[in-house]
C-alpha cells in the first residue's frame, strides 16, 4: 500500500481501479488470469533493461526503485525518517538506514538551512548624553 496525499492523483487512482478486473492498480491484461493480474517479474525487469539501455543507464534492478523512493523522501522530500521507516514497512531504523544514499549535496543543502547567529550583530544604539552629544565624546 502506498499512501497518497494529492486530490488528484486520487482520483486517477480511483478511476484506474475501477478499470481493472482485479485488485491491482497497474494489471497485466494479457496474462492476467494465469498470475493474478500482477505483473510476472521477468516482464518487469525487460522493460526495465530496455529503459535503462535508452536513457543510457549500465546498472539497476527492480529494488533499486525502492532505494531511489526512500531516499528521496528522506533526503529531498525532507519527510522524518521514522516515516520513511513505516512507509517501507520496515521494523528497525538501521534497516531503512540502509536504504537512505546520502549525497554530499543533500547534507550541503541541510547544513545550509541552519540559522547561525550574526558574526556581525548589529550595533547597539549610540547613547546620547542629556545635553545632545555622544557619550564618550569631550
Amino acid at each position: 500500500m502506498i499512501p497518497v496525499a494529492d486530490p488528484a492523483m486520487i482520483r486517477a487512482l480511483e478511476r484506474q481501479m475501477k478499470r481493472s478486473p482485479q485488485p491491482w492498480v497497474f494489471w497485466c491484461g494479457d496474462n492476467w488470469k494465469s498470475n493474478g493480474g500482477r505483473w510476472r517479474e521477468a516482464r518487469l525487469l525487460t522493460r526495465l533493461r530496455r529503459r535503462q539501455k535508452e536513457a543510457g543507464i549500465t546498472h539497476g534492478v527492480l529494488h533499486t526503485f525502492r532505494h531511489t523512493c526512500l531516499t528521496h523522501l528522506a533526503n529531498q522530500a525532507q519527510i522524518p525518517i521514522a516515516h520513511v521507516m513505516m512507509f517501507a514497512g520496515h521494523q528497525d531504523l538501521k534497516v531503512t538506514q540502509r536504504y537512505l544514499h546520502i549525497q554530499a549535496g543533500d547534507v550541503a543543502s541541510s547544513m545550509a538551512q541552519i540559522q547561525y547567529p550574526s558574526a556581525n550583530p548589529v550595533a547597539p544604539e549610540k547613547e546620547v548624553k542629556a545635553d545632545g552629544g555622544d557619550v564618550g565624546k569631550n
